[in-house]
């Protein structure tokens, strides 16, 4: 029986919206059109000065839930980033990765 071992590794299908940052404007923003079938980590760039609010896109922000510049991450569980809308002080930024 013969054995191949081989250094050589191909990807496929690079993901080129594997990480996104959304800039908080001071009015709600709703999330880029990226799909995750696994969701989103998301998480407040360590350089805020603000919570940033997460919501679903037509609920308003008070109904979200804050993210704490403390670093901390949450889970959204969406099969989109475009179903949810971001509230911050404008020019604070989210940090999303797909789960």
């Amino acid at each position: 029986m013969a054995v191949i071992y081989s250094r050589d590794v191909l990807i496929e299908n690079e993901d080129s919206n594997l990480t996104t940052q959304i800039t908080m404007t001071g009015s709600p923003v709703v999330g880029p059109n990226i799909s995750s079938i696994n969701g989103f980590l998301v998480t407040n760039n360590p350089s805020n000065t603000a919570t940033v609010w997460v919501f679903g896109s037509t609920s308003g922000s008070s109904n979200g839930y804050p993210i704490l510049n403390d670093g901390r991450v949450i889970l959204l569980s969406i099969t989109n980033l475009n179903l949810a809308s971001f509230q911050g002080t404008a020019g604070n930024k989210v940090c999303a990765i797909k789960a």
